[in-house]
């Protein structure tokens, strides 16, 4: 199958856990989630992964995702598509030849720009209709939805039985 290509985000080591002694016995663990990846970090890829699982014939054929011009989402998602070398075009809520840091990297990264104004960037409809025709993965902004909770969940399932056997 497809979605077996792409390995799920990998679980924290111990030392990665950062414990803090509170006192009394009690010490504080500190999940550090910006470890996972340099670019694809944190909870923007345990969504990326829960979104790869609904469809994985189509995230072959590209993703299109929507964000602002500095937006964390898009870079990940850019950052990901360029990386196992899948077209990548982001919907921007920004005037026409915005520029940033993240859409810099979106370009070097080869992926394709797409500015729009208010309405066109909130019309879903639009946006799924144009990846529908181009059999492209979909996520909306920020990997919000029912998909994105699925992988940060599934993440979770897996750390919670890693700690308990590791702390």
């Amino acid at each position: 199958m497809l979605q077996n290509q792409w390995s799920s985000p990998p679980v924290l080591s111990p030392q990665q856990l950062q414990g803090h002694p509170l006192g009394v016995g009690i010490e504080l663990y500190a999940l550090r989630l910006d470890t996972l990846h340099p670019q694809v970090s944190g909870n923007k890829w345990l969504k990326l992964y829960g979104w790869l699982q609904t469809n994985p014939a189509w995230a072959h054929n590209g993703i299109i995702t929507k964000g602002g011009a500095w937006s964390n989402h898009v870079h990940a998602t850019a950052a990901w598509c360029h990386l196992h070398q899948l077209p990548f075009t982001a919907i921007i809520k920004a005037a026409a030849h915005t520029r940033s840091a993240m859409l810099d990297d979106v370009q070097q990264w080869g992926g394709n720009i797409i500015y729009a104004h208010r309405s066109e960037f909130y019309n879903d409809a639009h946006w799924q209709a144009m990846a529908d025709a181009q059999q492209q993965l979909y996520i909306p902004m920020g990997g919000d939805g029912l998909p994105g909770v699925k992988g940060v969940q599934d993440y979770f399932d897996k750390l919670t039985n890693f700690t308990a056997d590791a702390v």
